[in-house]
């Protein structure tokens, strides 16, 4: 498995190498996965996820948009967040709710 590690400030990562492990550092990102099983940790920054195929791992600090294939583990840590696509079997966590982040609970926005 590639590791893709992102700098501060805005980055467009790619990711060429399958499956890969993408970390987008600080700073508004957009990532995007290629193939499956990609395991992309977005961190802080308002950052873009896309998924692209289906068995990743998406996971963001703040607010995100996330573009997720089938059977996604999707997580996020920020107050407002929203997913963009097909959510087809995919795993949703919003880690507000359990008091692990932010400091207003949330269940997330979904938008099919």
């Amino acid at each position: 498995m590639a590791l893709i590690p992102g700098t501060t400030g805005n980055d467009r990562i790619q990711d060429t190498a399958n499956p890969a492990v993408i970390y987008g550092g600080s700073g508004p990102d957009e990532i995007f996965g290629n193939g499956s099983a990609d395991r992309i940790y977005g961190q802080s920054g308002a950052d873009n996820i896309y998924g692209v195929a289906a068995g990743d791992l998406l996971w963001a600090e703040d607010s995100s948009i996330f573009d997720a294939g089938d059977n996604d583990v999707i997580i996020s840590g920020a107050s407002t967040w929203t997913i963009l696509a097909d959510t087809n079997g995919d795993t949703i966590t919003d880690l507000t709710i359990f008091g692990l982040a932010g400091e207003i609970p949330n269940a997330g926005n979904i938008v099919l």
